[in-house]
């Protein structure tokens, strides 16, 4: 079906740390019509994609609808996930979307040759 379709390739995308791409497939799959299993799944992918971008609220929603569905058996990540969304959001971002301030320093060379010490 195109939902199952749609979750795999959410799947790859979050293997290969695409985060947009992933939200754009899995959003379709967390909708109520899909059977609680596969929306428990889509519904986790979606939220660990939201940590990684940055939006924790939606993370954290995406989660908690995840965790209340009535689905048989425990998922270790999904706990793990809720509780990175609720204490510490900022340690679930993908490092390479982090941009830093640039540092503000003196040069070290100036007109091809090594500034002198006693300037």
């Amino acid at each position: 079906t195109a939902t199952l379709v749609r979750l795999h390739r959410g799947a790859q995308h979050v293997n290969l740390t695409q985060w947009r791409r992933a939200v754009a497939e899995l959003a379709p799959a967390g909708k109520d019509s899909v059977p609680a299993p596969a929306r428990r799944v889509a519904l986790r992918m979606l939220g660990l994609s939201c940590l990684r971008l940055g939006n924790s609220e939606v993370a954290l929603e995406h989660l908690v609808t995840a965790a209340s569905l009535p689905v048989p058996g425990v998922d270790p990540e999904l706990h793990y996930l809720l509780n990175v969304a609720k204490t510490s959001p900022k340690t679930a971002l993908d490092p390479r979307l982090v941009v830093l301030p640039p540092e503000r320093h003196l040069p070290l060379w100036r007109d091809g040759a090594p500034m002198s010490k006693a300037r």
